[in-house]
């Protein structure tokens, strides 16, 4: 995780994009976006790549088949990102492990690198909280899309 926090290898394919705009209410007293924001928006992306891949996790709770939770998050602050900009965030797989996998992230304002990070996602069992195998099919989409060689194959 850390030698991901100490550089940046933005892939050249396989790569998601979505923008959104910073919106005042995520400004603090400097009139720059608060770094906790940075963890949202990197959630926001992440959902809406899901989403792109095909997977809906409302529904997956709401079967109770299994959840994801985030085991680790990392965030590299390089700009100040301000009410109104318009940011671009690019999400993709890193890693894939049998009941873990790794997405991350690159926030830009046009050609302004802005912030980089990584989270680490865990699959559940939601009704006793332990580890689990993701689903076999998420893990077939996963390892399609991940950007590492070492990655775990079936």
């Amino acid at each position: 995780m850390m030698n991901f926090v100490n550089r940046l290898a933005i892939p050249t394919e396989g790569v998601f994009r979505t923008r959104l705009r910073a919106r005042f209410a995520e400004t603090d007293l400097q009139g720059v976006v608060h770094h906790s924001v940075y963890l949202i928006y990197f959630e926001q992306a992440r959902v809406e790549y899901f989403k792109s891949l095909g997977f809906d996790f409302r529904q997956s709770r709401q079967n109770g088949d299994f959840d994801i939770i985030i085991a680790e998050a990392h965030c590299k602050y390089l700009a100040p990102a301000e009410f109104d900009d318009e940011l671009e965030i690019l999400v993709w797989t890193s890693h894939v492990r049998r009941a873990s996998f790794t997405i991350d992230y690159c926030i830009r304002r046009g050609e302004t690198l802005i912030a980089y990070g990584q989270t680490v996602q865990a699959a559940i069992d939601p009704r006793t909280g332990r580890p689990r195998s993701l689903p076999a099919a998420m893990h077939r989409v996963l390892l399609a899309q991940a950007q590492c060689p070492t990655c775990q194959r079936p």
